[in-house]
This record gives structure tokens, C-alpha cells and sequence, in this order.
């Protein structure tokens, strides 16, 4: 390679990062941008008390996901981009053996948490039910990014979490004015679960079988 292919190569690499670095950038304001509007939406509907209840709701679900998802995304995002490049077989794997290590933990983690929502979250326990479902949807929307990232495909991302954000305001707007608190929680989960199932939808390359090395490497490194 000579001095100018040299230059060309790097200017190319750099390009391909810039492009990379600024649809990821997107995708993160609109995805973080979306989540603070729906939460604006909430404060000009409900009550103060109502509200504190909803903050309670959410830290309570988010203390739950992070045992539910257990780093098992990020990991995923490594080893994905790890067998792109060494092990092109083992890609098309990857989803459904971390999809079934989140499923077995998010499904123990919600069986617990509705067993013991009475001593638990008390007079609260009635909400749990409908914020619940978000203990599996969040750490699976994480799971899909990180595959999309590990295969880079942030323009897709992107693209996305645009659309995806007019859909979460929407839904927010209409469920929080209708149903109050209970709209404000459903609204998150219909919110992430059309960005997860619009990403399921879009990556179409699957294969529907258990690795234990995929899981070892994986697991591991979670």
C-alpha cells in the first residue's frame, strides 16, 4: 500500500465513523428527547400525588430491569460484533440465545415481583401489573440495539427512533389524557414495545438454536 492508498483508506474509515457517531447521536436524542416529552405529558395531567406515584412506579421497574437484564445486552453487543468478524455463523445465533437468557430471568423476576407486590410495594400493588410487562420489553429493546450496533446499522436505528418517538408522543398524549396513571404506565410499555417489535420485524437474518459456547461467552461476560 502506497502513501496515497494509505490516506485514502484512513480518510474512508474516518467517514464511515463520522456517519456512524452522528446517526447513533440522533437516534439517542430522539429516543431520550421522546421519553422527557412523555414525561412532560404526564406532569400536565396529573396530579402532584399522582405524579409521585408514577416516579415511584418507574424507579421500582427500573431497579427490576436491572436485574432482568443483568448486562446481557451490552454483552451482546460485543460478542455480535466479535462473530462478525471471526465467526460469521454464530451472528445469526446470537439473538435467540441471549432472548432466552432474558426471557428465563425477566419471567422469574415478574412471577416474584406479582407474588410479593403486597408486601412490597403496598398500597401501590395495584399499578405494578400494568408497569410489569417493561421488566422484559426494556431489557429486550436494549438487546436489539445492541445487535444493530454490533452489526452497525445505526442509520436504521436512527430512522427508527424518529418515527417510533411520533408514535410514543401520540400514545402518550391520548393515554394519559383518557386513562390518568394507568396511561401514563401503559404508555411507556406501548412506546417500547413498538420500537422493539418494529426492530425484531427489520432484522431478518435468525437462527432458532441454542449454542452453549454463545451462551458462555455471553453469560460470562455479563
Amino acid at each position: 500500500m502506497n502513501i496515497q492508498e494509505f490516506f485514502i483508506h484512513k480518510y474512508q474509515n474516518y467517514g464511515e465513523i463520522s456517519k456512524s457517531f452522528i446517526w447513533r447521536l440522533i437516534q439517542i436524542v430522539s429516543k431520550q428527547g421522546t421519553t422527557a416529552l412523555m414525561f412532560f405529558i404526564a406532569t400536565f395531567f396529573l396530579s402532584k400525588s399522582q405524579m409521585g406515584v408514577y416516579n415511584y412506579i418507574s424507579s421500582a421497574v427500573l431497579l427490576l430491569v436491572i436485574f432482568s437484564d443483568f448486562g446481557i445486552s451490552t454483552s451482546t453487543s460485543r460478542y455480535i460484533a466479535l462473530y462478525n468478524v471471526k465467526d460469521k455463523d454464530s451472528v445469526k445465533r446470537v439473538f435467540f440465545n441471549s432472548f432466552l437468557m432474558i426471557f428465563i430471568i425477566s419471567f422469574v423476576v415478574i412471577t416474584l415481583a406479582l407474588l410479593l407486590r403486597e408486601t412490597f410495594f403496598k398500597e401501590y400493588s395495584q399499578y405494578i401489573p400494568y408497569a410489569l410487562p417493561m421488566v422484559f420489553i426494556t431489557p429486550m429493546t436494549s438487546l436489539l440495539d445492541g445487535m444493530y450496533r454490533g452489526l452497525k446499522r445505526f442509520k436504521t436505528l436512527s430512522i427508527v427512533s424518529l418515527l417510533n418517538s411520533l408514535v410514543g408522543i401520540i400514545l402518550s398524549y391520548v393515554f394519559v389524557s383518557s386513562w390518568g396513571l394507568e396511561g401514563a404506565i401503559l404508555a411507556q410499555v406501548g412506546y417500547f414495545s413498538i420500537y422493539t417489535i418494529t426492530l425484531l420485524v427489520l432484522h431478518t437474518e435468525y437462527e432458532f438454536k441454542i449454542e452453549k459456547k454463545i451462551l458462555r461467552d455471553i453469560g460470562r461476560y455479563a
